[in-house]
């Protein structure tokens, strides 16, 4: 999410930033947290854990370009009032580093690139982002054809702002030799530019509603989004269920200075199904198949951020509306909210911390459940659960019902790139017989070649993996032990010894100032709760990062675009330490669906 929203607001802000005389920045003062913690409030619909007021300039929940996008749309996000975005951001850290002179060539140069991301998409992306005033919108639908297309929606000042900048978007399409053809639909004047170059977009269709420009990559979308606009009987977003009910979830207050995200998760699925049917498969079949893993039942999904509210230099919550009760898929994936503390094993010199309600019993019966209704009673017993794992007498259901949950991920954040492939990293899983379960490890490490090693009064057993077969992989191994009531595995030999082994000298996490900060906005019982903590330990990597030995080649098409900056031109680890936060996020159930809060405390010199 984070680099998303830097790359859309560099498209404007690091012009302005680098226009600017260089100001001298002093290091950001910690905002206190709020009194109360980021409570599960009422929005308008119900809960939603949001710190947020409504802002000075309140626009209704439901965006007006929704009426321009299907009522199918697979997805979309929306700065509902880009000004007052533009005002949170000038005033949170990431306004800050724009603005600090240490960072001035690094966002230079990201701007640059952004301008050669412009060319290929046909649109002045800065000049679109400066002059939108009031909704810009994108999203993905699809046409009465099925194929897939692109469409957005921006809000100009007036009428002649709008006029002025298709005039010279217009220019730079016949500069480089595109041809246009138009139509006229109603009171609107559709315009296609078909571009001979090798372009991220070939086609760029546009239409001017007042001071409400409407894009798309293709002709037949935008003549359907035109058509919707001149009969609003048609069914639009604008008046789904699913959408409206998602949206007023996660716009707390209507405040309108964030920004908002859905995603029709049903339509995800059946684009992605139908973009790989293989012959002999038909999209009946494709789609009974759907109505068997109950896939339906998740309708919606979406989420909003927020900069400088509540206490935290930045904040978001995620909703998803799911039918209720599960069943089905979605069944396996239920997360009850019970009162959640790190371990004591967990010292405060760790990274990041998880821990998340998950059993692998109830996982597994909801798969039984699954497969047992499609395939008949026992099925499942027969070609999984009764099945043996490994070596052992234990089968794969009686395996289950050992791993009782919950799940920890303690690690801390790599100091080098070497370290991504052996990183300081333990997944637990809570157990309900740890003597059980530690003779299924030695019989497993035993068949397989494990080497035992000693960890205080316990053992850990390491298996090297063969990377030879991989050109340029470094070696790594797997670690595996039971201690504290827990089946244990690391990346890590010697930090999942020294974890077992542990420091009675270390204060556990809980204990710890810094994560208590974060855990105070949590609710009392939650299904997953997270902690991160940015320090001096990612300076290392940050300088590798730096020096160029890591970077986005490789990456496909406009991910490595959108990614592939200069991280060459950034300043020196110093002054990146002054943008160093803590984190925390948490999920709850809600009567109808799931909520998963993120915040950022603001930043604290390091």
């Amino acid at each position: 999410m984070s680099v998303a929203l830097c790359i859309l607001s560099l498209l404007g802000l690091a012009a302005d930033a680098t226009a600017q005389a260089p100001t001298v920045q002093t290091p950001i003062a910690p905002t206190p947290i709020a009194d109360e913690r980021l409570t599960t409030g009422a929005g308008t619909d119900g809960d939603l854990a949001q710190p947020v007021s409504p802002s000075d300039r309140p626009v209704e929940a439901i965006p007006p370009a929704a009426s321009w996008f299907p009522g199918e749309t697979i997805a979309m996000a929306r700065f509902a009032d880009v000004d007052a975005f533009q005002r949170q951001w000038a005033d949170s850290s990431f306004g800050a580093q724009m603005q600090d002179p240490a960072f001035a060539e690094f966002f230079a140069a990201v701007t640059e690139q952004l301008s050669g991301m412009s060319d290929g998409l046909g649109i002045d992306l800065t000049r679109l982002w400066r002059e939108a005033e009031g909704e810009l919108s994108v999203g993905l639908t699809r046409n009465s054809d099925g194929e897939l297309a692109i469409l957005a929606v921006a809000d100009l000042a007036d009428d002649t702002t709008a006029e002025q900048l298709l005039q010279r978007m217009e220019r730079r399409l016949r500069g480089e030799s595109s041809e246009s053809t138009s139509a006229t639909l109603g009171d609107l004047r559709l315009t296609s530019w078909q571009r001979k170059q090798d372009r991220t977009i070939r086609n760029l269709s546009y239409f001017r509603s007042g001071r409400q420009i409407v894009f798309s990559d293709g002709f037949q979308t935008l003549a359907e989004v035109a058509r919707r606009g001149e009969d609003r009987s048609t069914q639009s977003l604008l008046n789904n269920d699913n959408f409206s009910h998602v949206m007023n979830a996660v716009t707390p207050g209507q405040d309108a200075s964030g920004l908002q995200w859905y995603v029709n998760p049903l339509g995800v699925v059946n684009a992605a199904v139908r973009a790989n049917l293989t012959a002999g498969t038909s999209a009946e079949a494709a789609d009974a198949m759907i109505d068997r893993l109950g896939l339906g039942q998740f309708r919606g999904f979406g989420g909003s951020f927020y900069l400088g509210k509540g206490g935290m230099d930045s904040v978001s919550s995620t909703y998803g509306y799911v039918q209720t009760p599960v069943e089905g898929f979605w069944k396996a994936f239920r997360l009850p909210a019970t009162e959640q503390r790190p371990p004591d094993w967990v010292k405060d010199d760790v990274s990041i911390y998880s821990q998340i309600n998950w059993s692998a019993e109830r996982f597994l019966q909801s798969v039984q459940e699954m497969v047992d209704r499609a395939q008949g009673e026992g099925a499942f017993a027969g070609a999984i659960g009764s099945m043996s794992v490994g070596n052992s007498e234990m089968t794969v259901s009686e395996l289950a019902e050992q791993l009782s949950g919950p799940l920890h991920i303690a690690a801390e954040i790599p100091e080098n790139a070497a370290q991504l492939a052996r990183q300081k990293a333990v997944f637990a899983v809570g157990v309900a017989d740890p003597a059980a379960i530690e003779s299924l490890v030695k019989s497993l490490a035993d068949g397989a070649g494990a080497d035992p090693l000693p960890a205080g009064d316990r053992t850990v057993y390491r298996l090297s993996l063969d990377t030879s077969q991989f050109p340029g992989m470094p070696p790594m191994e797997l670690a595996v032990a039971v201690s504290e009531q827990s089946l244990m595995f690391s990346p890590n030999a010697g930090y999942l010894q020294s974890t077992i082994a542990g420091d009675n000298q270390k204060r556990p996490l809980a204990e710890s100032p810094q994560y208590q900060e974060i855990a105070s906005q949590f609710p009392e019982q939650t299904s997953m709760i997270s902690y991160q903590r940015q320090d001096g330990r990612m300076e290392g990597l940050y300088e590798q990062l730096r020096s160029g030995l890591l970077g986005a080649q490789g990456l496909p098409s406009l991910s490595g675009q959108l990614f592939n900056f200069d991280f060459q031109k950034l300043p020196p680890f110093p002054a990146m330490s002054r943008y160093l936060q803590s984190t925390g996020s948490f999920i709850v159930p809600q009567e109808d669906g799931f909520r998963i809060v993120s915040f950022a405390t603001p930043p604290r010199e390091q």
